[in-house]
């Protein structure tokens, strides 16, 4: 017993100086790393975020979403980002139809309705030909009164029934009952003007994250 105490001893104490050695090399190549930081921060700001400046809503959000839908905007992408958006969310054929070379696109945010309800951010082919409105739940904010149901009168009249509505919930939430009804919304999903899209992906094919993915993907820049 003595001798297999001593050596389960000696194990231990074998370990222990096999643990100090690895902590003592750990902390020096953390210290290794702390001069590194010390020395370069100053030209790389290893710690500097930008998303610290800027309140992140649904405004923000919306405007980041317009910008690279634009291609007119400084992103030099020109219409390649939002064409991979109308790809997923329309088809190959209705893209061609919607991008072709005389068609004029305006991507707007905060676009007011006649009354005067401010969509999140429309987009419009040529003098209303067609227009894609966007809804920005994706921080759970509540819907208001008949907002939903507004804002597709409003694109439909406006465009002569040649729109699509997007509602852009974190994980595919229909709109509320008392913003637009059931029925109602039922009849605009089966035809085609209407589409609930998840902002994370939770294994839909088509998500606000995966979107983006794809338009980082296709993106020369």
């Amino acid at each position: 017993r003595k001798r297999e105490k001593g050596a389960r001893m000696d194990s231990e104490k074998t370990v222990e100086q096999q643990l100090n050695v690895f902590f003592s090399g750990l902390e020096s190549g953390l210290q290794s790393l702390r001069e590194v930081r010390s020395v370069y921060d100053e030209d790389v700001a290893f710690d500097f975020d930008p998303l610290r400046l800027f309140k992140i809503n649904e405004n923000t959000v919306s405007e980041m979403l317009a910008y690279f839908l634009n291609p007119q905007a400084k992103h030099g992408q020109k219409d390649r980002l939002l064409k991979v958006f109308l790809k997923l969310l329309l088809g190959e054929e209705k893209t061609r139809q919607l991008l072709n070379p005389e068609t004029v696109v305006k991507v707007s945010t905060q676009f007011f309705t006649e009354q005067s309800r401010p969509i999140d951010a429309v987009i419009t082919f040529g003098a209303c030909d067609f227009m894609i409105g966007i809804e920005n739940k994706v921080f759970d904010a509540v819907d208001q009164q008949g907002q939903v149901i507004d804002y597709v009168d409003d694109l439909k009249k406006k465009s002569g029934n040649n729109f699509l509505m997007l509602y852009l919930s974190p994980n595919g939430e229909d709109p509320e009952a008392n913003s637009i009804k059931s029925e109602d919304l039922k009849a605009l999903k089966e035809a085609g003007k209407f589409k609930t899209v998840p902002f994370r992906s939770g294994g839909c094919d088509c998500s606000v994250l995966s979107i983006l993915s794809a338009m980082a993907a296709e993106a020369k820049a």
